[in-house]
């Protein structure tokens, strides 16, 4: 049975066939004008929602091998209070 860090590692490697949409995207946005930005997102849009998913995957598996310590250290940071 596969480990959930196996697992994380796993889809860390898979989500780097993804770094195309960070870079094109985020990384230079001023690169794309806004139509050519609306254009690669539709064009690319099941690899957009695929890397949300690997994404949220990867956030679920990070938590689940946090200690409760880390994850209410991790809550006290970034929560809202």
């Amino acid at each position: 049975m596969e480990s959930n860090k196996d697992k994380l590692e796993k889809l860390l490697k898979i989500r780097e066939k993804y770094q195309y949409i960070v870079e094109t995207l985020f990384d230079n946005p001023s690169k794309l004008s806004d139509t050519e930005r609306e254009i690669f997102m539709e064009k690319h849009k099941l690899e957009i929602l695929e890397f949300q998913k690997i994404n949220d995957d990867i956030a679920s598996l990070k938590w689940s091998l946090m200690t409760s310590q880390e994850q209410k250290d991790y809550l006290d940071k970034y929560s809202d209070d």
